[in-house]
């Protein structure tokens, strides 16, 4: 488990000593309420005025579970309007009958990058941590990619960055903690039915105890 002090250097280390994150960056933060983000969001934020970075966090409401959905919206309204932070919402209903998962990454990646020229900002931060490193991985194997094709999340690939890249989910959910915040819970991550869901839920579990 780390502490905050702790949490804070090694974030400081991978996101601004690796260059992921320069001084004067003008950063959309993907913010989906989610501990992942919530943490990414908010370490970015306890540095912003040490390295004078600006901040736009940016959340997609999909509509895709009813009041939950809603709820989430409320979140990230009430967490960023306490700390200042610029907020943009989207609101995006996605088909059904389609690839949810491929869809909702499709709708989120062209509106970040519309907001990021629209804004004139240069990085785009992404919270996906050490266990979606795994996950990347093992689907694209499950999926037949050839040798080249098994690489993981690059920490930066153009304007994209993943600062929380070397965390698990215990280091991020502790370090909220740690300072008395909360975060949302997406009830489908439970559901076996998305092939991210059933390598996080039942193939990773499966790997660490074996």
């Amino acid at each position: 488990m780390v502490n905050k002090q702790n949490f804070l250097k090694k974030f400081e280390e991978f996101a601004f000593e690796k260059s992921l994150v320069k001084n004067g960056d003008k950063i959309l933060v993907g913010f989906s309420g989610g501990a992942d983000s919530t943490a990414m969001l908010q370490a970015l934020w306890q540095l912003k005025s040490k390295y004078n970075i600006s901040l736009l966090a940016v959340h997609i409401n999909y509509h895709l579970r009813a009041e939950e959905s809603d709820k989430d919206e409320e979140f990230v309204k009430k967490f960023c309007f306490q700390r200042n932070i610029s907020l943009v919402i989207e609101n995006n209903k996605i088909d059904t009958n389609t690839g949810v998962e491929n869809s909702a990454r499709e709708i989120r990646f062209k509106f970040f990058k519309k907001l990021a020229k629209l804004y004139k900002l240069n990085k785009i931060a992404l919270g996906h941590n050490r266990k979606d490193q795994a996950e990347t991985i093992l689907f694209r194997l499950f999926r037949g990619s050839g040798y080249t094709g098994l690489k993981g999340i690059e920490p930066q690939s153009g304007k994209i960055i993943h600062p929380i890249l070397p965390f698990s989910r215990n280091d991020l959910t502790s370090y909220l903690k740690q300072q008395g915040i909360r975060w949302r819970e997406d009830s489908t991550n439970k559901e076996n039915i998305y092939t991210r869901n059933k390598l996080r839920n039942i193939m990773l579990p499966w790997i660490e105890d074996n």
